[in-house]
């Protein structure tokens, strides 16, 4: 019995499906059948979210800072402690993963995926030695996991151009880098967070999309054309289009000359009933809530101060950065097959004593006396 089932979920009208070794679940009418990471019917990935700019900040926040920490491979001594292995193998490709993409390049893009999609894949390359030498990045709608059905063993289906999806090939688990979020339906596919905060993004899109049309027309409200002459169809129509051609482009702010008895009565919307910042930075604090990153770096600084700026910087490398570090480093580990006496790990440390001057040399002052 698997956890959905335990806690209830997929009762009341719709279907479980184990098939292929996952279960997915889905309300009888969604427009995705139950075995969709099998066919190739994902969701929509994240990239039309990257248009709101509260969904871009937050992602380039968190991928950007995990893109300029260093990563290192280390070996645990005996004794305690670890050592650095800087001449290995692994060291040279974490360095380097592929002929385009330097370290940052690499896991800026792969942050952004996993953030908007919920999955991040990279495709391994080995040599003559069955060793990895490379690693390329690929979109997710390019990727897509599979259980053989007769071993059990995972497979990635892999079109090598998005474009020409149908003819994929076939690569084994052990020669993909897959992190992944959480998967409250197959085990294999993660769920972006922008599941959560969809309606928020979608709102506040549509305010910018209302501000754009609100000042486009001259930060005028539209308003009504009255006369107490009856007017034809036709010509109410052409009255119509004279006053609206009349105070367009050039000719907007000019004195306008009314006949038929016509008279204008301008509509306003108090800044009290319209709410348009308060609205939209609603919807900043649920995308930002949803990503777990501070308000102030997206830029609402109600409540910072210059004084606690580094405090703000701690908090958001433990309580957002922690979970994203620790979850890649976890998979770069099983992606390069480890021995239990060595890991890979983004050095945390160096990259907040670039931002931390003061809190440094306080620890050097008290370490000396």
């Amino acid at each position: 019995m698997g956890i959905l089932d335990r806690i209830g979920i997929g009762r009341r009208r719709r279907a479980v499906d184990r098939s292929a070794g996952g279960y997915v679940v889905f309300p009888p009418d969604s427009p995705y059948k139950s075995n969709w990471f099998q066919l190739g019917q994902a969701p929509a990935t994240g990239q039309e979210a990257l248009a709101c700019s509260a969904v871009y900040a937050a992602v380039s926040v968190i991928s950007q800072e995990i893109a300029r920490l260093p990563i290192k491979h280390y070996r645990r001594l005996p004794e305690g402690g670890r050592e650095e292995l800087r001449a290995s193998r692994i060291t040279r490709v974490l360095r380097r993963p592929n002929h385009v993409q330097n370290r940052s390049d690499f896991f800026l893009n792969f942050v952004s995926s996993l953030l908007l999609n919920g999955n991040a894949y990279a495709i391994a390359e080995r040599d003559s030695s069955r060793r990895i030498v490379s690693y390329m990045g690929r979109t997710p709608g390019a990727v897509r996991p599979r259980v053989d059905p007769a071993s059990g063993a995972v497979f990635y289906d892999v079109a090598d151009q998005a474009t020409q999806p149908t003819a994929p090939r076939q690569v084994p688990a052990r020669d993909v880098l897959h992190a992944r979020l959480f998967c409250p339906g197959d085990p294999l596919v993660g769920v972006s967070p922008l599941t959560a905060c969809g309606l928020s993004m979608a709102t506040a899109s549509t305010v910018s999309r209302s501000s754009l049309a609100f000042w486009q027309n001259q930060a005028r409200p539209s308003g009504i054309l009255s006369t107490d002459r009856p007017l034809s169809t036709e010509a109410a129509r052409r009255l119509r289009d004279q006053w609206e051609s009349a105070g367009r482009g050039d000719r907007s702010g000019k004195t306008a000359v009314l006949d038929s008895g016509l008279s204008w009565q301008p509509l306003s919307i108090s800044p009290q009933d319209s709410q348009i910042v308060q609205t939209f930075n609603l919807q900043v604090d649920d995308i930002a809530r949803v990503y777990r990153v501070p308000l102030a770096f997206l830029a609402r600084l109600e409540g910072a101060t210059w004084s606690n700026v580094e405090s703000m910087t701690r908090s958001f490398f433990v309580s957002c950065l922690a979970f994203y570090v620790e979850h890649i480093e976890a998979a770069l580990d099983s992606f390069f097959q480890l021995p239990a006496d060595q890991e890979i790990s983004f050095d945390v440390e160096r990259a907040m004593q670039r931002a931390e001057f003061d809190r440094r040399m306080t620890a050097a002052s008290v370490a000396v006396r």
